[in-house]
C-alpha cells in the first residue's frame, strides 16, 4: 500500500519554521542562562583560588624563614659542639700530662 503524500501548504511550513525558531531560541536562552550560572560559579572559584594562592605564598615564605633559622641553629650547635669537644680534649690532655709528669 502506498502512502498518500500530504501536501503541505506554505502557511504550514511558515508555522513549522516559526515553531522551530521558537524552540531553538528557548534552547539557546536556556543554555545562555546555564552558562551565566557557570560563569558566576567560576568567578567564585577564581576568588577562592586567589585566596588559596595567597595563603600558599605566605606559607612558602614562612617555610623559607624556618629553613634559614634551622640552618642558623645548626651552625650555632655545630660551633657549640666543637667548642665543647675541644674543652673535653684539653681536660683529657691535662690529665694525661699529669700522669706522665709533663706538667
Amino acid at each position: 500500500m502506498k502512502k498518500k503524500k500530504e501536501k503541505i501548504s506554505l502557511e504550514k511550513v511558515a508555522i513549522l519554521v516559526d515553531s522551530l525558531a521558537e524552540i531553538t531560541k528557548e534552547g539557546f536562552d536556556g543554555v545562555g542562562n546555564r552558562l551565566d550560572k557557570v560563569d558566576e560559579q567560576l568567578e567564585k572559584v577564581d576568588g577562592r583560588l586567589e585566596k588559596v594562592e595567597g595563603r600558599m605564598e605566605r606559607m612558602e615564605n614562612r617555610f623559607i624563614s624556618l629553613e634559614e633559622n634551622q640552618l642558623d641553629l645548626k651552625l650555632r650547635l655545630d660551633a657549640f659542639n666543637y667548642h665543647h669537644e675541644m674543652t673535653e680534649i684539653k681536660k683529657r690532655i691535662i690529665i694525661l700530662e699529669r700522669k706522665v709528669g709533663a706538667v
